[in-house]
Order: structure tokens, then C-alpha cells, then sequence
């Protein structure tokens, strides 16, 4: 007998919660959506970007899943790690680490973490030529970069 009330008791407030929902007026957004802005150049705000002059670093390139881009495997102990794509050309980035670190694509591009056991993955489309750097947020320190260049016609 207990156990009824108390279903029924449940069932009431599941139902007046459902009606509260229900009149409740919709969530509404304070302030006007954000004007459009230029595109800040890809290395302001990073003060004393190294050149990536000399040799680049090798980066392996794998694919790892059947149809997929392939993966290109970047370390973030590196410093001139060169990753070329082209426009309408999607590129998938892997950053491995040996210490807990976040690393970011370009100025305020997307960031990921990275840990010894978890790389950071990137999957990354441009419409536009560009060239931004990878770097490690913590160290302030470009460990990358990536050029995209204008597909080729024909």
C-alpha cells in the first residue's frame, strides 16, 4: 500500500515537472551574435616565433584507417616540423608527448591535450591558403608549421 502512494506521489511530480517545462518560457541568448572580423595573420600574437630555417624534421605519415587521410604523426619535443597540404585537402594531425601538455593549431586555432598515452588528434579542413603554427601552449614554444597551399587546377 506504502509503495502505491509512493509511485503515485513520483508519478505526480514527474508530471508537474514535465508541465513546468513545458510553460516555461525558452532559454533566450543576452547580446547579438559576433560581428564578422578579419582573419588575424597567423603568427600575431606569438612573440619571438623561431624561423623554421634549416633542415625540417622528418614526420611520419601513416594511414591507419582504411579511406582516411593519412595520419601525420608529429612530436612535440620537436622544433621544425613542416606539415604541407593543400586547399579542400582535409589533414589529420597526431602530437605525441612525453609530459602532460596542450598544443594548438595556429593563434586561436583549436587546441587538444596531450599525455604520454594520448596524443593529441587533430582533423583539420582549409578552404584557404595559409600558414599557421603548431605549438605547445604551456612552453610557448612552435614545434611546427602548417602550410596550405591552392590546390592545383585541372
Amino acid at each position: 500500500m506504502l509503495a502505491r502512494r509512493l509511485l503515485i506521489f513520483v508519478a505526480l511530480l514527474m508530471g508537474l515537472a514535465a508541465l513546468a517545462a513545458a510553460v516555461a518560457p525558452p532559454e533566450t541568448r543576452t547580446g547579438s551574435a559576433p560581428a564578422p572580423t578579419a582573419v588575424p595573420s597567423p603568427t600575431a600574437g606569438i612573440p619571438d616565433q623561431p624561423e623554421l630555417s634549416g633542415r625540417p624534421e622528418e614526420i611520419v605519415s601513416e594511414r591507419d584507417v582504411p579511406g582516411e587521410p593519412l595520419l601525420r604523426r608529429l612530436d612535440a619535443a620537436g622544433s621544425r616540423q613542416i606539415v604541407e597540404a593543400r586547399t579542400g585537402e582535409r589533414v589529420r594531425l597526431s602530437v605525441a608527448s612525453e609530459e602532460l601538455v596542450s598544443v594548438q593549431i595556429g593563434v586561436d586555432g583549436p587546441i587538444e591535450a596531450v599525455d604520454p598515452d594520448a596524443p593529441a588528434r587533430f582533423s583539420l579542413l582549409y578552404d584557404a591558403p595559409t600558414e599557421l603554427p603548431i605549438r605547445v601552449i604551456e612552453t610557448d614554444r612552435t614545434i611546427g608549421v602548417l602550410r596550405v597551399s591552392a590546390a592545383s587546377a585541372g
